[in-house]
């Protein structure tokens, strides 16, 4: 049972990093764009790197010590380490993506709003008759 578990987490971890590798990409290419850009390439760069170790180490603890199809207690203990330690970076790497991308947003809110403002004149209100001394 838990080899098939491995396996399922397995081709979901590698649908991830195509997603991750994309938004990596995307980041590099417009990294111009706002001054947080950079933050959440971290992210993604810290999710692209997290994402294939436990599989890695599975392969590599599956073939080296493995005994009768079954892996031994210190190698399945060092597997659950690295899980705890690949949870942890992914946590850390897609709170980068979230805040950064947060901040992003607000960048571009910010500049989008400065283009729309109009000039004070047409905000100001219209003179009165009295005002303008028409009366």
């Amino acid at each position: 049972m838990t080899q098939y578990y491995y396996y399922l987490e397995g081709a979901q971890e590698t649908l991830l990093l195509a997603l991750y590798l994309t938004g990596l990409i995307l980041c590099v290419r417009n990294r111009r764009v706002s001054r947080w850009t950079g933050l959440v390439l971290t992210g993604f760069a810290v999710l692209v790197v997290a994402t294939p170790i436990s599989q890695l180490v599975w392969q590599a603890l599956r073939f080296v010590s493995a005994t009768n199809g079954l892996m031994t207690p210190n190698a399945m203990y060092v597997l659950h380490v690295v899980m705890f330690l690949q949870s942890l970076a992914k946590v850390v790497g897609m709170g980068l993506v979230v805040t950064g991308l947060g901040l992003v947003f607000i960048d571009l809110g910010r500049r989008l709003g400065d283009r729309l403002r109009e000039p004070k004149e047409v905000n100001q209100p219209a003179l009165s008759r009295t005002e303008a001394g028409m009366l």
